[in-house]
C-alpha cells in the first residue's frame, strides 16, 4: 500500500510535490533489484499496510533523486556512455519465470570494456567502515544484466557523497592517525561475483519474498542482524563532559578491559568513566517506517514499544 507523506514541521509545498511525485517505477518486471534485495518482512509490511513518512526523513531522497537526473543529463552528452538505462533480465525460479529490473546509474566505456558505476549518499562511518554487502550484491547484479546485453564490464566502484563529512574531522584523524576520507567523494572499488554466484542469490531472494505472500504478519520471516544494521553491545571509556568515546576507546568487551585502559592512561584515568554501551538495530530505532507494525520489533528489539 502506499506511503503517506506528512509534514510535520511545515516544510514548503515543493518539498512534500517532490516526495509525492517521485518517478520511480522497477517497469514491467515482478521485482526490482533493490526490492529483492530488502529485508522480506519490511517489504511484506509496507505493500499491506498503510504508513507514515514525514518529508523531513525524505530530503535526502530528494536530493539524491535530484543528483541522479542531473548526473543522467550531464552523461547524456559524452559518447558511449549510457546512464540511467534501465534492465530487465529473466529467471526461472521452481516452475515459475520472474523478470527482475535494475536502473544502472552509469557505464563507461574503458580500453578493456565498461567501467559499471554507482553513486550513493551515505555517512563517512560507511566510508570507515568498508563496502557493504548489500551494494556489492546490488552492483553485481547489475553488471550481469549490462553483460547479457553483449557488454563487457571490466571494473566496478561506487562513488559515495559523504553527506556528513567535515575538514576539520580530517584534520582531527590526520593528527590521531586514524582514518578519515580525504574528501567529499569517497570511492568503493567493488570486487566480482561469479555468475553462478549473482545467479544463485537472486534465486534465494525471490524464494524468500515469493514465500512470505502467503504468511500472516506474525509469522514473517525475522530481519537478520545485517539487515537490522545492528551495532553490537560494547564498553568504552568516555570523558564525564561528553558522551563520545575517546579515541581507541569505543569497543570493549567487558568492563575490565575498559577499566583498564581507563587506568592506563597517563592521567590515571581522571575525568573518565568506563561504561556498558547497549547494541542497537540502527535501521528499526531510526529507519524503518513499519516498526511500529513488525512483530519482531515489538517482542524483541523495543518490547516497550
Amino acid at each position: 500500500m502506499p506511503e503517506i507523506i506528512t509534514n510535520k514541521t511545515g516544510m514548503s509545498r515543493c518539498w512534500v510535490d517532490a516526495a509525492i511525485n517521485d518517478d520511480y517505477s522497477k517497469g514491467d518486471a515482478d521485482y526490482s533489484v533493490t526490492g529483492v534485495l530488502a529485508p522480506a518482512q519490511v517489504v511484506a509490511l509496507c505493500s499491506r499496510h498503510e504508513y507514515k513518512v514525514d518529508v523531513t526523513e525524505m530530503v535526502w531522497s530528494i536530493l539524491g533523486n535530484a543528483v541522479h537526473s542531473l548526473l543522467e543529463r550531464m552523461g547524456g552528452q559524452e559518447k558511449g556512455v549510457f546512464n540511467e538505462q534501465r534492465h530487465f533480465y529473466k529467471i526461472k525460479v521452481g516452475d515459475k519465470t520472474f523478470v527482475v529490473s535494475g536502473a544502472v546509474d552509469r557505464c563507461e566505456p574503458t580500453d578493456e570494456g565498461y567501467h559499471l558505476k554507482d553513486f550513493k549518499i551515505s555517512k563517512v562511518w560507511t566510508a570507515k567502515h568498508g563496502l557493504k554487502d548489500e551494494w556489492k550484491h546490488q552492483t553485481n547484479i547489475y553488471r550481469l544484466f549490462v553483460e547479457k546485453k553483449g557488454l563487457k564490464v571490466n571494473q566496478i566502484s561506487i562513488e559515495m557523497l559523504c553527506k556528513d563529512w567535515e575538514i576539520r574531522d580530517l584534520m582531527i584523524a590526520r593528527k590521531k592517525g586514524d582514518y578519515y576520507p580525504e574528501n567529499q567523494v569517497h570511492v568503493f572499488d567493488v570486487p566480482f561475483m561469479t555468475n553462478d554466484e549473482v545467479d544463485a542469490l537472486l534465486r534465494e531472494r525471490i524464494e524468500i519474498h515469493e514465500a512470505v505472500k502467503v504468511l500472516p504478519d506474525s509469522q514473517l520471516p525475522e530481519c537478520s542482524e545485517e539487515e537490522r544494521w545492528c551495532r553490537d553491545s560494547r564498553y568504552i571509556v568516555r570523558k564525564e563532559t561528553s558522551d563520545r568515546a575517546l579515541p581507541k576507546a569505543g569497543n570493549f568487551d567487558s568492563m575490565a578491559e575498559a577499566e583498564e585502559w581507563r587506568t592506563n592512561r597517563k592521567d590515571k584515568g581522571e575525568g573518565c568513566v568506563a561504561e556498558f554501551r547497549q547494541g542497537t538495530s540502527v535501521r528499526c530505532e531510526r529507519f524503518c517506517h513499519v516498526s511500529h507494525l513488525c512483530h519482531q520489533y515489538r517482542t524483541k528489539i523495543n518490547p516497550k514499544f
